[in-house]
């Protein structure tokens, strides 16, 4: 049987329920020391139990009192603490007498159980089968004497069964749900165009950027990554110079490249203007005015047969804009040839190809 709390009017039982709360059970102060002593004799008076007085020492030894008789729920060892001794209490005889019944009660209830098991035990013998007749009347015994708290406390087990249940379930339905997750983030990374798409065939590499081969789009990614910022998470510092590259090569619109790329419209735009002006710094040392000789040495066939002295190839390059908000400039720049807002640029190519001259910008008028 679960250990009882020895105070008047107090129900508290060594329950596994209590056990969860925390709620302590002391025994009796019975060593054999001084102050054991004085304490014992202080619990005793505190606990005015009247039925104490023929009791053995040994059997008052026994005897339980709960932490809700402490002010701070804990025995103290301090004899200057008030916890020292319990002090909590409800003296009155109706409690006392409240107590003594329910104990008579449950003894009684006991006993009367047990007698008519007893009684029904052999004609239950002849009915059930032998070899399950002891477990039986086992279960049933111990069902019969079975408190109200401790069906309370079954009662509470089941319910924190199933609830480890339906956690292991969800916890297995979670665990599945975050692998198909990252199976769906890897078809989508591998689905999304990107340089790693792109990036083993020269001829693909050579068509969206207009560098020849990976080799060169790696040089020149090495040449700036240090002087550039990433804008997006999501993408490669391979793909931020890609848009950049194709932006210049294929023309295209900042909402093509944003739906290729899975980003903000906005991004692709922070991107060109910071990456371009970068890439200009680093690539402008590479337009070079070349000697005659030059010229000669590395002159295409082509030309050698009726463009000997053939030195540069200009033409003049029309670029559209967006139409500027303030009317001096928009007057600069509109083309009467293009009907838009536009700047111009003179580009000059040695016979070989390589560009040669590139002049400031001008207004579409000029």
């Amino acid at each position: 049987m679960p250990d009882s709390c020895c105070a008047i009017g107090c129900q508290n039982r060594r329950t596994c329920s209590l056990k969860t709360l925390g709620l302590p059970f002391y025994n009796i102060p019975s060593r054999n020391t001084p102050i054991d002593k004085r304490r014992r004799f202080e619990w005793i008076k505190a606990l005015r139990r009247e039925d104490w007085k023929h009791w053995p020492d040994n059997k008052i030894s026994k005897q339980k009192v709960c932490g809700q008789h402490f002010v701070s729920g804990r025995r103290s060892e301090d004899s200057n603490d008030i916890d020292w001794v319990p002090t909590k209490f409800v003296y009155n005889k109706d409690a006392e007498k409240s107590a003594t019944k329910k104990r008579k009660i449950r003894t009684r209830y006991c006993h009367i159980n047990d007698k008519r098991l007893k009684n029904e035990l052999p004609s239950f013998q002849e009915s059930a089968d032998p070899g399950k007749t002891d477990d039986v009347i086992d279960d049933i015994t111990e069902t019969e004497k079975l408190t109200e708290s401790e069906k309370e406390v079954l009662k509470l087990k089941e319910t924190i069964k199933s609830l480890q249940n339906e956690l292991t379930e969800r916890n297995k339905k979670m665990f599945y749900l975050q692998k198909e997750n990252e199976m769906l983030k890897g078809e989508k990374s591998r689905h999304r165009f990107g340089y790693n798409k792109i990036k083993d065939i020269d001829k693909t590499v050579n068509f969206y950027t207009g560098v020849p081969t990976s080799a060169v789009f790696d040089w020149l990614l090495d040449l700036i990554k240090d002087s550039v910022k990433l804008f997006h998470s999501s993408l490669s510092c391979e793909d931020h110079l890609l848009i950049v590259l194709m932006k210049l090569k294929l023309g295209l619109m900042n909402r093509d490249l944003a739906y290729r790329f899975d980003v903000p419209e906005c991004t692709i735009s922070k991107i060109y203007r910071l990456w371009l002006t970068v890439l200009a710094g680093y690539m402008k040392h590479l337009i070079v005015w070349p000697d005659r000789v030059t010229i000669r040495q590395n002159l295409p066939e082509c030309f050698a047969r009726k463009y000997r002295d053939c030195v540069c190839i200009i033409d003049c390059s029309e670029i559209f804009i967006e139409r500027p908000s303030c009317l001096t400039p928009r007057a600069q720049s509109w083309s009467n040839y293009k009907h838009n807002n536009t700047v111009k640029y003179l580009i000059g190519i040695s016979p070989a190809g390589a560009v040669s001259f590139l002049s400031e910008g001008w207004g579409g008028v000029r």
